[in-house]
């Protein structure tokens, strides 16, 4: 979902756009972090799932790495930015 975000724009980060001005993918982004969460932690649903709750550490290490896409994008992003900020700053 993070992808989603960071692809809406070609040069701006989704840092720097309004996250509200596309309701419905603003919706399915956090509907799907609640059921991805709601199946793992509730001890009533991981009975159901057969899950096992993460510990903290290995929870922020699975984010960490799952974002590598992400951060990519917005590394890209950076350097686009950067580069043409430079070629406009050249006198021609």
């Amino acid at each position: 979902m993070l992808i989603a975000l960071a692809d809406r724009s070609d040069h701006d980060s989704p840092f720097q756009i309004v996250l509200f001005s596309n309701k419905p993918m603003f919706a399915a982004i956090c509907l799907t972090f609640t059921v991805q969460l709601g199946a793992v932690y509730p001890p009533y649903l991981c009975g159901l799932f057969r899950t096992v709750p993460l510990p903290a550490n290995d929870l922020f290490l699975s984010v960490l790495l799952s974002t590598w896409g992400f951060w990519v994008m917005e590394l890209r992003k950076l350097v686009s930015r950067t580069a043409m900020a430079a070629s406009d700053a050249v006198p021609s």
